[in-house]
């Protein structure tokens, strides 16, 4: 998979400097090619250390994520390269994203080094360099033509609208541009590579909503993921195994972990998830309203992520259970089988415990709720709460928007 929040926090990093003139120096042209060929030089020397078999499996968590950042960081601030990337008149979809493409030359190399840590021949390490890279190019191309749309727009309606009005209709235009740009992409960007038929049967027996069942794919991960991704909602949603899941567990197990993936898109545990978090970047530029025009836009973009993620590890977590719930209810032979699952993964698999309850716990969880039905019943009540509540949040965001765009003075808190 991309490394999606390391990338999103350089996004971030970059829009922070870039409201911060007095945190960039002047450009420093030994230090930024310094830099420049720093990854590529320690790509090579993993890869000797690895060819040697002295290679610290250690180093992955921080290839994985700070490495690209730091020296992206690095770069744009103390080195003089966000002055030099703002000295360059670029076209509106390129420019929402130029700040990154520092970011996308210190990623390729870091990453070849992460894939030689773990055991990836050069080859496999190209490749799921490549397909990572391609992943975040996926990813990137909805932000460019919704930045060309807001440049148009903005072109013809702030004069006629106001600017207040008129960037009010945009945000909404954008948000109807999001849903048919990025659907199509994200198991593409993701790195699915094909279909897989008899799981694709599988699904056919486990759906329990209407229409087709979703889309069973295959996730080429070079053997270094042993996972399932739920992306989408509904007959409108795909199921993405990887290479390492169909390895290391056997079918009635992959069965279960399909039934647990179903379950989420029949609910659409993705889509509120995603809708509570487009709210709290709404309800984040009311605060920053509030704080008046001295506060940095960047603020609003802060305050909206703190609201969204504040919520997001124990909704996550809840829907993750209610899942496992709803599987083992569809097919109730399937409960040993999920249990079995998360006592293999849980082990070598510790990033699980982020979105997840960690194993142990959540097997024993199980365990209860297949003890006392009660139990179960608790969780699907959380369950129920979380959803009312991010769906609670869209509604109330929607409405100042609407209030906005009726009166510049009725829409405040």
């Amino acid at each position: 998979m991309p490394p999606l929040a390391s990338f999103l926090a350089a996004w971030l990093g970059w829009i922070l400097l870039e409201e911060q003139p007095e945190w960039v120096a002047a450009p420093r042209p030994v230090l930024l090619g310094l830099l420049l060929a720093l990854p590529w030089a320690l790509a090579w020397r993993w890869h000797r250390a690895a060819a040697r078999g002295r290679v610290c499996p250690e180093w992955r968590g921080v290839l994985f994520f700070a490495a690209p950042l730091l020296l992206h960081l690095l770069w744009l601030g103390p080195c003089g390269g966000l002055e030099l990337l703002g000295r360059v008149d670029w076209p509106a979809a390129l420019g929402s994203w130029a700040g990154v493409l520092p970011w996308l030359w210190f990623l390729p190399p870091l990453r070849f080094g992460e894939a030689r840590a773990a055991g990836l021949a050069p080859a496999a390490a190209r490749r799921l360099v490549f397909r990572q890279l391609r992943g975040i190019l996926f990813f990137l191309l909805p932000v460019a033509v919704i930045s060309q749309f807001w440049e148009w727009g903005s072109a013809w309606l702030i004069e006629p609208l106001g600017e207040e009005t008129a960037e009010r209709l945009l945000g909404l235009g954008s948000l109807a541009l999001v849903v048919p740009l990025v659907f199509p992409v994200l198991p593409r960007a993701l790195g699915a590579s094909g279909r897989l038929p008899a799981w694709q049967e599988a699904a056919r027996e486990l759906w329990p909503g209407r229409g087709r069942p979703p889309r069973v794919l295959y996730w080429p991960t070079q053997g270094l993921i042993a996972n399932a991704i739920a992306v989408g909602a509904g007959s409108f949603g795909w199921v993405l195994l990887s290479d390492r899941l169909l390895q290391r567990l056997d079918g009635p197990t992959v069965r279960a972990v399909l039934a647990h993936e179903l379950s989420h898109l029949r609910r659409g545990h993705h889509l509120i998830l995603g809708a509570g978090g487009l709210a709290a970047l709404f309800l984040g530029e009311e605060i920053t309203l509030l704080l008046g025009e001295d506060a940095p836009g960047s603020l609003s973009i802060f305050l909206g992520l703190g609201l969204a993620l504040v919520p997001f590890v124990p909704a996550s977590r809840c829907f993750e259970m209610q899942a496992d719930l709803d599987a083992m209810t569809r097919e109730p032979s399937l409960g040993p089988h999920l249990i079995q699952a998360l006592v293999v993964l849980g082990g070598p698999e510790p990033r699980l415990g982020f979105r997840h309850l960690p194993p142990a716990r959540r097997v024993e969880e199980l365990a209860r709720c297949l003890a006392d039905p009660a139990r179960a019943e608790f969780w699907h009540r959380r369950a129920r709460r979380y959803r009312r509540l991010y769906l609670g949040a869209a509604l109330l965001a929607l409405l100042f928007q609407v209030l906005h765009l009726a009166g510049p003075d009725r829409g405040s808190l």
